[in-house]
């Protein structure tokens, strides 16, 4: 939808299925034969059993703490009909782009912990989880927005991309086994230009448009219900489009809605935004009827006269029933409002003139906080049938949708015969009060009806079984090819993840049905855990080797035959099922093998409502074999999607999470020692404690100690004639059967080494790949010391391009050997503080006169945290380190270990502390969560300092866990040491408490985009998410204004305490953990609300108990003093800092603004304001400041040139102060601009 992206969706999978699969199944045993119904694409009606939509956007930005981590599952899915996701982009070729794959496919914990590297990890999947929960509601992808509606204009424009576009989103929801695509495009034949600064936002496209947007819209929807029936007819669905539509009468008019009506199921007005702080009066922003005490303009806006539009012009040609009509749950609100200025005597304040611009938007769920802040009256304008909230003595003024509201626009529903309701969106309405009364409005007290959800079976499934003496072998295999993930963390191709889950099993069991008396028995060897359910053989794979089913793998099962002779006839079907997490409810089932009279037989199935079989005699020698292959579904034309482009005048460094199968969210980490101490024997690898979850062998080492040459050994000098090389071996394999992983550690103290040439980098490659695979090891650990690495001092100045040879050639083999594995390879890294947080204080690249190893780790993880797992340094034998705060702290302490890893979560400038210099090749970028790990010796004689107790550690682990959610794990030095002086204590405390954690949310924070100090240059970007002390700030969004273009949007993101450096323009990877946006959808005029988002669009809901205060005006500016909880804006990103204090801010005047009636310049002369750097000003043809332009000046005296001719314009201009790399900006001067002839 508009500024405010929320949209919703639909959960996976429909009761409905399960009643047709036992009808499939009691089917066959009647007939002796499989017998699946035949899939047809159902109507619209049909498809939809509820009268009336109650339809909520859900924006992925609401997981983050801005919008109170308002996680999918704290929906109440019984209220709704639809969910719509909100949102995705597309280019102009008509691929699909999304703007966080953090959030949208890989965060393990938005409700539902299900493991990052499971499919229906990310607001997505979860939503598919939700739908379950919920058989009486839709999901569906909202795509387009405010902000990312730029390309539509384009892709419509030609035959090519509207097909290419509309097969992706048909085959998106295919893949997903969603039920509709919302179209959001904001909007046909507008024409505004990309303002990213004033609308907040790192991208804001604009919309250039033009007249033939009208029917290029209609052909595009067209295109898209082309393509939807045609996977609707393959998957026996009926796919549903929305689209959601303008409630200005100027955008309506460019709307073919008698033709757009007939092609969409139904269509969203954006009935809300109509009126807010952009104008010079108060009124309401989302008023069921017009109230005639001041009509004009905007304020004649409401629900009654947007339906009253298409009745005057389009009469009874249209059908009504599929009109849906917007709900607001947030205000829009106005200060210093003349209270007798008011217009509507029945109503104080009421169209009131408000001197001062309040655009704030405030979820409705903290009304009552708002009201206790401001002294708020309640009001009832029974004219318009809407409340707002007013105080005399404070003159705050807001508006918003109450229950009130809402009964009486669900009344108004009803007796026009109109489709329902439509809110923007779930987490505005936290505590469902809003929501529940849309539904009781529609329905009253009677639940809502379940609706007619079909979900798609996975496409290229092969199912063999075979009959030999007393054995049947059943192999489910997965025929589809690998799916390349694409790498990056946003404006990436969607198409990859659609297909990797389309395409991938998720924890798949198996139930068998036997007949003619057999019964089905296993041992060990069957491959799986074996039960009885209904008369059913169920085979379960063990979790460690089936989480998921993925392209190109298979599943072997091994089964005795009761009967003593195993017989294909006797195998009656084959159900596939899968759940989401182990042990958890199935969520879909699947006939993938039928078996009748015939031997042989193939049965095709391409979803939950299978084809007819088919069957065929098959050739059979020694043992009787019968295939049951699921073919592709048929496919609208595929096409190429194309990963986004961006320019960034600095590389960026981006982090792509890299999910190893098999890896859990929470690990425990030890090293194990290969050799005999005194006090501290060698132990069997089989013996170490069960709680292990990643063993790290120690250590492979060069042949020669500080050796240059790249030769690497490995031995074990514990063996003896009891314990071989071979016992060692199989001890490996075993543990790794448990789901243990087996890392070799390369290095250590007496293991330094050095690689100076390439013949060294080849040869330790070499020589480390051969060790890797001779045991089978799960990944490699780099514990580099001493001088294996380190800088050419003083002259290896950019973290992000190293020169030292040393350096280069370590990254290098690295990359090398990692890459050489694949995906599922774990790369762990364990420097000491002095490699890593020293970094902060000397750099050795920078600095020539302190130690050349100095931070010297930095540059190679950030080379490749890309394929870096995690990091875990040991925070031991280390002397007190200087963190970011410029505090002291010693190891061995819950402060110490919070202020080293808070480090590497929200990344740092080397070289920093003394020369204060902050620009984007000092940057080490933050980690994610996922990738830190805390590292802390095991017991007393392991270290020579570090050491804490469990509690302590645990302690220390939680703070930075709630502050960054996802934190990996612990690591401590070492097995050995723990199972000689601990009795294994240390393992098994620490072990509990991590499984304690392993339903707890798990977020990786998106992407970080620090700014730096204003050059031009942009810093890396990285979008490795890590968190910040601040997550996303809930984007209230709400739709703009509209009677023209949507009004500018307000956005604002909660406080990033560590990202926002010296004000710069080089954004330095910002850890811009997302600030929730609450963007409403402003007033519909023609410039939506800007979205003063933090990333991509996002406004503010509230962190705090009190209502969240972010000043704007009606364009989404910052402006006055800030207070505790000010808005800094920096670069188009805005943030709200809760612990700067006040920042004052001084009010500037204009002089002098002055333009000669021909001339295309204007000269300005500003009171100049002591104190600041610089000044804003903005400059537009229109008093309400339409499609203003924004710029910066550092002087009091300017010229503003590139305007046109004999055109008058407007101007103001305000202060801007940056205090600790947050820039502040004070009040808007008055409009002024003088014409000469």
């Amino acid at each position: 939808m508009s500024l405010y992206y929320f949209t919703k969706r639909n959960s996976l999978f429909g009761r409905v299925c399960s009643y047709v699969l036992t009808f499939v199944l009691v089917l066959s045993m009647a007939l002796g034969c499989v017998v699946l119904p035949q899939r047809v694409s159902t109507s619209v009606k049909a498809a939809t059993t509820a009268k009336y939509r109650n339809v909520m956007y859900y924006g992925d930005w609401s997981i983050y703490s801005g919008q109170k981590n308002f996680t999918p599952d704290k929906i109440d899915g019984s209220l709704i009909t639809h969910l719509n996701f909100a949102f995705m982009d597309a280019d102009a070729n008509g691929d699909l782009i999304t703007t966080d794959t953090w959030a949208d496919y890989q965060n393990p914990n938005v409700g539902y912990s299900v493991g990052s590297d499971n499919k229906y990890a990310g607001v997505l999947g979860a939503m598919v989880l939700l739908r379950q929960k919920y058989p009486n509601m839709k999901i569906g992808i909202s795509v387009g927005g405010w902000t990312r509606s730029g390309d539509f204009p384009k892709l419509a424009a030609s035959d090519k991309t509207r097909k290419n576009f509309a097969n992706n989103v048909a085959k998106f929801v295919h893949c997903y086994g969603y039920d509709f695509v919302d179209i959001d495009w904001e909007y046909p034949t507008a024409d505004r230009d990309p303002d990213p600064e004033g609308n907040g936002v790192a991208i804001d496209k604009g919309c250039k448009g033009s007249a033939a947007d009208t029917k290029n819209f209609t052909l595009l929807l067209q295109e898209i219900r082309n393509s939807l029936d045609s996977y609707g007819k393959t998957d026996g669905k009926h796919y549903e489009l929305s689209v959601a539509m303008s409630a200005s009468p100027t955008m309506m008019s460019a709307i073919e809605y008698d033709k757009v009506l007939n092609i969409v199921d139904f269509a969203n007005m954006m009935t809300y935004d109509l009126n807010g702080a952009w104008g010079g009066f108060t009124a309401h922003q989302t008023a069921l009827y017009t109230n005639p005490a001041y009509d004009g303009g905007d304020a004649a806006l409401s629900v009654d006269s947007c339906i009253k539009y298409l009745e005057n012009k389009y009469g009874d040609g249209i059908d009504y029933s599929k009109i849906v009509v917007g709900v607001a749950p947030y205000t829009r609100g106005w200060k210093e409002v003349k209270k007798d200025t008011g217009r509507d005597p029945k109503n104080p304040g009421l169209y009131a003139d408000a001197t001062g611009e309040n655009g704030v938007t405030y979820a409705y769920g903290d009304i009552d906080s708002l009201i206790n802040q401001y002294q708020l009256k309640k009001y009832w304008d029974d004219v318009a049938k809407a409340n707002y909230f007013y105080s005399e003595s404070t003159g705050m003024f807001f508006t918003c949708d109450t229950e009130e509201s809402v009964a009486e626009k669900g009344k108004y529903v009803r007796e026009k015969h109109l489709g329902g309701l439509i809110s923007w969106m779930a987490s505005l309405d936290s505590t469902n009060s809003i929501t529940k009364t849309m539904k009781e409005s529609l329905y009253g007290s009677e639940a809502l009806p379940k609706q007619n959800i079909i979900i798609p079976g996975n496409d290229g499934v092969e199912t063999t079984v075979t009959a030999s003496g007393d054995t049947y072998t059943i192999t489910i295999k997965n025929t589809n090819e690998k799916v390349t993930m694409p790498g990056g963390a946003k404006d990436i191709s969607v198409m990859p993840w659609a297909e990797y889950f389309g395409k991938t099993l998720s924890y798949p069991s198996i139930a068998i049905e036997t007949q003619n008396g057999e019964t089905l028995s296993g041992d060990w060897s069957a491959g799986g855990t074996i039960t009885s359910e209904n008369g059913k053989t169920v085979v379960t794979p063990p979790e460690w080797s089936s989480k998921t089913l993925e392209p190109g793998a298979s599943l072997t099962f091994t089964l005795k035959s009761g009967k003593g002779t195993a017989s294909i006839g006797n195998i009656k079907g084959i159900v596939l099922r899968q759940r989401a997490v182990s042990g958890g409810e199935i969520l879909s089932t699947n006939l993938v093998y039928g078996n009748g009279v015939s031997e042989g037989t193939t049965v095709q199935n391409t979803t939950k409502e299978q084809d007819v079989t088919t069957t065929k005699k098959q050739e059979t020698t020694k043992a009787s074999e019968t295939t049951t292959k699921k073919p592709e579904t048929t496919k609208a034309p595929e096409t190429t999607t194309k990963v986004a482009e961006t320019t960034t005048k600095v590389p960026e460094t981006t982090s792509s999470h890299k999910p190893i199968q098999g890896l859990n969210s929470r690990l425990l980490i030890g090293y194990y020692h290969t050799w005999d101490n005194s006090g501290n024997p060698f132990i069997k690898l089989r013996d170490v404690d069960k709680n292990w979850d990643v063993i790290n062998i120690s250590f492979a080492e060069p042949v020669s100690a500080g050796s240059t040459d790249g030769k690497m050994k490995f031995n074990i000098s514990g063996l003896t004639a009891d314990y071989t090389k071979a016992d060692f071996k199989n001890d490996v394999k075993a543990l790794q059967a448990q789901g243990k992983k087996i890392v070799l550690s390369i290095g250590g103290y007496e293991g330094y080494f050095s690689l100076t040439s390439q013949s060294a980098v080849n040869q330790f490659v070499s020589d480390i790949k051969s060790i890797v695979d001779e045991y089978g090891f799960d990944g490699i650990d780099i514990d580099l010391e001493q001088s294996s690495v380190q800088f050419e001092s003083g002259k290896d100045t950019d973290i992000n391009n190293p020169t030292s040879p040393k350096i280069v050639n370590m990254i290098n083999a690295i990359r090398t050997i990692v890459n050489s594995y694949g995906d599922d390879f774990i790369l762990s890294w364990a420097p000491e503080t002095f490699y890593v947080q020293l970094g902060y204080q000397f750099y050795g690249g920078i600095n020539q006169y302190c130690d050349a190893r100095a931070g010297v780790y930095l540059p190679m993880i950030n080379a490749l945290r890309n394929e870096t797992t995690y990091v875990h340094v040991q925070l031991y034998n280390s002397s007190p380190m200087i963190a970011t705060d410029n505090q002291s702290y010693n190891m061995g302490t819950k402060e110490g270990i919070v202020a080293m890893c808070n480090m590497l979560l929200n990344g740092f400038y080397v070289n920093n502390y003394y020369t204060k210099s902050q620009t984007a090749e000092k940057y080490f970028a933050p980690l994610r969560p996922d990738q830190v790990v805390i590292g802390v010796p095991s017991s007393a004689s392991a270290a020579g300092s570090g050491q804490v107790s469990n509690e302590t550690l645990q302690s220390a682990f939680t703070e930075l866990n709630n502050a960054h959610p996802g934190l990996r794990g612990i690591m401590t030095w070492s097995i050995n040491w723990d199972s000689s002086q601990n009795k294994n204590s240390f393992a098994q405390s620490n072990g509990r408490f991590l499984d304690s954690l392993s339903g707890e949310e798990t977020t990786k924070t998106p992407e970080t985009t620090t700014k730096v100090a204003e050059t031009t240059t942009k810093a890396p970007e990285e979008t490795t998410k890590t968190p910040e002390t601040t997550t996303k700030v809930a984007e209230t969004t709400t739709k703009a204004p509209e009677t023209t273009t949507k009004a500018p949007e307000t956005t604002t993101k909660t406080p990033e305490t560590t990202t926002k450096v010296a004000e710069t323009t080089t954004k330095v990877s910002e850890t811009t953990t997302k600030v929730a946006e609450t963007t409403t959808k402003a007033p519909e005029t023609t410039t939506k609300v800007s979205e003063a988002t933090t990333k991509n669009d996002e406004i503010t809901n509230f962190v705090t108990t009190e209502p969240q205060q972010v000043t704007t005006t009606g364009n989404g500016k910052n402006e006055g003093t800030t207070t505790t909880n000010a808005v800094k804006k920096d670069n188009g990103n805005v943030t709200t800092n809760s612990s700067v204090g006040n920042v004052k801010v001084p009010k500037v005047k204009i002089k002098k603004a002055i333009k000669k009636r021909s001339a295309k310049k204007a000269k300005i002369k500003l009171r100049a304001a002591k104190g600041v750097n610089g000044y804003q000003i903005k400059i537009s043809k229109s008093k309400k400041f339409k499609k203003a332009k924004t710029k910066k000046y550092k002087k009091a005296k300017f010229t503003i040139k590139k305007l046109k001719a004999n055109k008058k314009y407007y101007i103001r201009v305000r202060a801007y102060k940056v205090v600790n790399g947050i820039t502040y900006y004070g009040k808007w001067s008055k409009r002024k601009i003088k014409m000469k002839k």
